[in-house]
């Protein structure tokens, strides 16, 4: 994968990206004017990607480059002067004159970028973050590799785009034509040409600070509607973004239709294509957000600010569950699901990948998971139990499992980006995955995903003092879960979390936040 990247990065990173007529046309209109102000062009360049990433890829080239990061493009206009602005509208390829077969595509991704762009600025004006302009800017910027792409080998990204149709993720389909993912390929790009920090920051999905999670939920949502406004990934995003804006349902819809109205009233003179032309003319869209579960009153919250709000259901922990086709076991007192509780039996089989035995045997942190593990399955009657750890490289990856049949799960490897985990894995929650949701988050499932794709699964994230460390899945080895099983699993959980926290165990000793 590094080689393939290597490669790729080496043929695009000194190529230059297209512009559109009409954004140039009014940039040399302006710099023909008596007077205008760095403002005035940068709001010329808010609905131009490839000439604002021309612009920092120039404060790059400059003989003495900017020592303080640049965030804005009144501040990237202001560094440079008039002269190179000029120059790029002049010597800039423009989109008409690409291969025939990248126009389209080209034209789609950069209508994406305002339009994410527009969407994260709103976002973060709501949530009073700092700069949104600064926001908005990392927004524009994010496709940086596509972008490329589809400038230089667009039938690289056509290949990407028929394999995306045919149910692939993105990131399985730029593996499969690439070598690599355009996320990587993108965030190398934007280190190269010394893209905004916060574009870098958001790249790499840091999705636990405010900032870069509204880049990264405003351009997944612009990629999710520019084709169309129903589906399961617009489905889910909204329940993200409605709980990111602390919005209820009906007035966040009514907000991003405004949104997506609004930016493409602006940006008309483009000509590209925006996401308000395809919207159905429906009364009530067939989209649930945060749908509450019937056998558990919505939570109330409360009005004062300085009070803190309950936490929002998952989106998948309310979904239907299946009826049980035979009477379940009265459920066990809560007493019996504490994980302290597991009786000193021999342990199950039993796979910590990658690890000395016996330096886990003595890491508090992996012999209390191990524990949690051995609980699940001998007291909690699940057939298989899985933990796994978030790397550095924000992969989800098998570190043990205990119960029958556990060869399938100890090759499960996959990334958070583009898959079911990313919204799974973005606060304490739990998900039951079963025949009456399955096909509703097909599309987020990774194509390689193994057995556990197909049948009943539970999952909980591990969070501990605030941050997410990885996943606990438990399954039946094929056979269905009832309620019984989900509410069992949950406790147990939710207790080996509270027990960690008190006794300041949350941390592994190689994790580089380890207290003193």
């Amino acid at each position: 994968m590094a080689k393939a990247l290597d490669t790729w990065f080496d043929f695009l990173k000194d190529r230059p990206l297209p512009t559109q007529a009409a954004t140039a046309l009014r940039i040399q209109q302006t710099l023909n004017r008596a007077f205008a102000s760095h403002q005035d062009f940068a709001e010329i360049l808010r609905f131009a990607p490839g000439m604002a990433i021309e612009l920092f890829r120039s404060l790059r080239r400059l003989p003495e480059p900017p020592k303080v990061p640049i965030e804005g493009l009144s501040h990237a206009v202001a560094m440079l002067g008039l002269e190179p602005l000029q120059m790029a509208c002049l010597r800039m390829p423009s989109i008409e004159r690409l291969a025939e077969e990248a126009i389209p595509g080209l034209r789609l991704c950069y209508s994406r970028a305002i339009q994410s762009a527009h969407f994260a600025r709103r976002w973060a004006e709501l949530k009073k973050l700092s700069h949104p302009d600064a926001i908005s800017l990392a927004a524009l910027m994010d496709e940086c590799g596509e972008m490329a792409l589809w400038t230089n080998a667009p039938e690289q990204m056509i290949a990407i785009n028929q394999l995306r149709a045919s149910g692939s993720t993105t990131d399985d389909a730029a593996l499969q034509v690439l070598g690599t993912t355009l996320n990587r390929l993108s965030r190398r790009l934007a280190e190269y040409w010394s893209l905004p920090p916060l574009t870098v920051q958001s790249l790499t999905y840091n999705v636990y600070e405010p900032r870069p999670l509204c880049v990264v939920l405003a351009t997944n949502f612009a990629r999710t509607i520019d084709t169309s406004w129903i589906n399961p990934k617009s489905d889910l995003l909204l329940e993200l973004i409605q709980e990111f804006l602390n919005k209820k349902a009906d007035p966040l819809l009514a907000m991003v239709h405004q949104q997506a109205a609004e930016i493409a009233r602006e940006a008309a003179f483009t000509g590209l294509p925006m996401a308000i032309h395809h919207l159905p003319f429906i009364p009530d869209l067939p989209v649930r957000l945060a749908p509450r579960s019937a056998t558990r009153p919505a939570p109330i919250k409360s009005t004062p600010k300085t009070a803190p709000e309950p936490a929002a259901e998952t989106f998948a922990e309310a979904t239907p569950k299946p009826t049980p086709s035979a009477p379940v076991a009265k459920p066990k007192p809560a007493a019996a699901l504490q994980p302290e509780a597991a009786e000193a039996a021999p342990a199950p089989a039993e796979v910590g990948q990658g690890q000395n035995r016996a330096a886990v045997d003595f890491d508090p942190f992996s012999k209390q998971i191990s524990q949690l593990l051995n609980f699940l399955h001998r007291k909690a009657d699940l057939a298989r139990c899985m933990y796994a750890a978030l790397d550095e490289q924000q992969q989800l990856v098998a570190s043990r499992v205990v119960g029958v049949n556990p060869d399938p799960l100890k090759a499960f490897s996959h990334p958070l980006r583009g898959t079911i985990f990313f919204a799974l894995m973005q606060k304490p929650s739990s998900f039951w995955l079963n025949s009456s949701n399955r096909d509703k988050y097909r599309s987020l499932i990774p194509q390689d995903a193994g057995d556990w794709a197909q049948q009943d699964s539970l999952m909980m994230p591990l969070f501990c003092n605030g941050k997410v460390r990885g996943l606990f899945y438990a399954d039946n080895n094929g056979r269905t879960l009832n309620e019984i099983d989900f509410q069992r699993f949950k406790t147990a959980v939710n207790k080996f979390i509270e027990v960690m926290e008190h006794n300041q165990r949350c941390v592994s000793p190689t994790s580089p936040d380890k207290p003193a």
